[in-house]
């Protein structure tokens, strides 16, 4: 006996279990650890009316065994239980060696208001330090699975800041 072809479900279950499988090759390993982030460096690169931009370097240290390839890395800056800023990387795509530590440049924009409320707030409470708040998450590749990150701390630079609008 001959088999015939398959019929339009046949294929279409084929192609079904194909992509399943592809896409389990694709998955986040199980034992998959979040990367360490830090701030390495912040420069105010534009200052405007309605808006500030700043530039950040954060290092990006993978404690897994195996290359972490990252897209659509987004990121909030909080401060004072605020969400200050909302930032993203500058490369698209962004791989974490294994076992390794990358320098990764993130830059953020704030609306001039927020970050006047962030200082007026800084000022009304007696703060004695600026403490900030940096949590993310990027795209495994290009599948929808995120990896989420954080690192929380006091930023000297970020006092500065809160100096140059000292007079608010």
């Amino acid at each position: 006996m001959i088999a015939s072809p398959p019929g339009r479900l046949g294929r279409l279950l084929i192609g079904l279990a194909l992509a399943v499988l592809a896409g389990c090759a694709a998955l986040p390993p199980a034992n998959l650890q979040p990367p360490d982030v830090s701030v390495a460096d912040l420069a105010v690169t534009d200052i405007g009316l309605d808006r500030l931009r700043f530039r950040v370097e954060l290092d990006a240290d993978n404690p897994n065994d195996f290359d972490l390839p990252l897209t659509n890395v987004r990121l909030d800056l909080t401060v004072f239980d605020v969400v200050l800023a909302e930032g993203f990387v500058v490369d698209s795509r962004v791989t974490l060696p294994a076992l390794a530590s990358r320098r990764v440049p993130v830059v953020f924009m704030v609306p001039t208001s927020r970050l006047l409320d962030v200082m007026r707030r800084f000022r009304s409470g007696g703060w004695n330090r600026f403490t900030y708040r940096l949590a993310g998450s990027a795209r495994w590749g290009n599948t929808p699975f995120d990896v989420p990150f954080e690192h929380s701390g006091d930023l000297e630079t970020l006092r500065r800041l809160a100096d140059i609008f000292g007079g608010i």
